[in-house]
This record gives C-alpha cells, structure tokens and sequence, in this order.
C-alpha cells in the first residue's frame, strides 16, 4: 500500500508529466506545423477538462495590414508590400492564435468562481428550462448589462495579471523572433513587383510600384507587428476564458 505522501508524489509527476506533453505538443504544432499534434492535444483536452467546443477568435488581418501601411512611405507601394506580408504570415498567426485560444479556453473551463457569477446571473433572465435549450448563454442574453459587465470585469482582470501578461509576452517573443522574424527581415524576397502608371509632364510612363524595403523600414515594421501581437493576442485569450467559462456553465445543464 502506498502512503498519502508516495500518492500525492504520484499525482504530482503525473500533473508534470501531462504539462511536459502538453508542452512538446503544443511546441510541435507551432514551430513545426504539425498538424496532428494539435489533434492529439484536443483530444487530451476532451479527455481532462471536457472541453468539447472550441471556438477560436482569428485574428483581424484588415487590422494588421492597415498598422503596416502605416510604418510605410506611399511612394514604397505600402498597399502592396502589406497585402504581401500578410499573406505571408497569415498561417503562422493563425497557429500562434489557436494555441493561446486553446490555453485560455482551458483556464475559463476551470474557473468555478467566475463560472458561479455567469450562473447566477443569468438566472436573473432565463429558467433551467431555457438554458436547456441554448448551447451559450451569453449569446442567448447578449443585451444584459448585467453579463456584459461581468465579461469587462473579466477582461479587466485578465489584463492585470502578471502571470497571463508574461505568458502571453514570452510566447508572443519567441515565436516571432523563431518564426516571423526571419520572414519580414527578408521580405524583400518574397514581394511582388507590379507595375503602377505614373502622370507626369512628358505624358504617362510605368513605374515599379515598390523599391526594395529599407532596412530601418523593415524593423519598424517588425517591431510595429510585436506590438499588434501582444495587444491582439491578449483579446484572443480574454475571447477564450470567457467561450470557457461559457461552456462551464451551460454544460450543467447538458
């Protein structure tokens, strides 16, 4: 028979040695796109925290692409070379995306205490039998003051705390500089030329619609993407608990 100290040594291994999978997996999928490797991990999810619906929030690439025509000179075709970098990189954020939404999701499912707010009030405006027939609550009582509150209280939270701030800053770092950084410090590789018409005095002439990207030009542009990242990754993971929590609470009643 093994002591209560030998059990709980066991149970702790077990938790670390589920954290280190999880960890190999989620690093495979991201930095090698690895496609199964994220279906194993859903699956460990399905199977731990009865997560059964995940509904991910992708990233808003028209915003992205705007910031980048920002941090451009006209005369550089900005229109184009941010059409091309977002192209680019548009799977990797994705990936990059997925996997935060999967870590917030995760944290929501588990959270008790915001879960019993959400329940509480939203018996303020349905029945058992209504929540019977919805599948998310918030969707079903998204003119609430009352939830709409607690979901900006929420994300008041998540945005102070340190934990998430550096989980979400150390991810966002590492895969940049690993994945996207190599990307757009070459990017003048991958643009395409196209030709645009230029009026001038002697009649109409064509022009190459970009010059290749300066190098000062390329590193604001990285840093500018940083910058979005951070700030657009933490509203992925505040989408995340809160579609958790969600799911928490309805599935009490399912």
């Amino acid at each position: 028979m093994f002591s209560v100290l030998q059990k709980e040594q066991m149970n702790l291994h077990t938790i670390q040695k589920s954290k280190d999978i999880k960890s190999t997996l989620l690093s495979k999928f991201l930095f090698e796109e690895d496609s199964t490797c994220l279906q194993i991990l859903l699956n460990l999810y399905n199977i731990e925290d009865s997560i059964e619906n995940v509904l991910p929030s992708y990233i808003s690439m028209k915003n992205l692409k705007a910031d980048i025509i920002r941090y451009l000179s006209p005369n550089q075709g900005r229109d184009l070379v941010a059409q091309n970098v977002t192209n680019l990189i548009h799977g990797d954020i994705t990936r990059l995306e997925l996997c935060i939404y999967l870590e917030g999701y995760r944290m929501g499912y588990r959270s008790k205490n915001w879960a019993n707010q959400l329940e509480i009030l939203t018996f303020n405006h349905a029945s058992i039998e209504d929540l019977y027939q919805v599948s998310y609550a918030y969707k079903y009582f998204e003119e609430s003051n009352e939830i709409q509150q607690l979901q900006g209280n929420l994300n008041r939270v998540i945005e102070k705390d340190e934990k998430v701030k550096k989980f979400l800053f150390d991810l966002v770092k590492g895969y940049s500089k690993r994945v996207l950084k190599p990307k757009i410090f070459h990017i003048n590789r991958y643009l395409d030329r196209q030709l645009m018409i230029d009026y001038d005095a002697d009649g109409i002439s064509f022009v190459e619609a970009h010059l290749p990207l300066r190098f000062s030009d390329v590193s604001r542009m990285y840093k500018q993407l940083l910058k979005f990242l951070i700030k657009d990754c933490m509203r992925v993971y505040q989408k995340a608990y809160w579609d958790g929590i969600n799911n928490q609470v309805m599935n009490r009643y399912h």
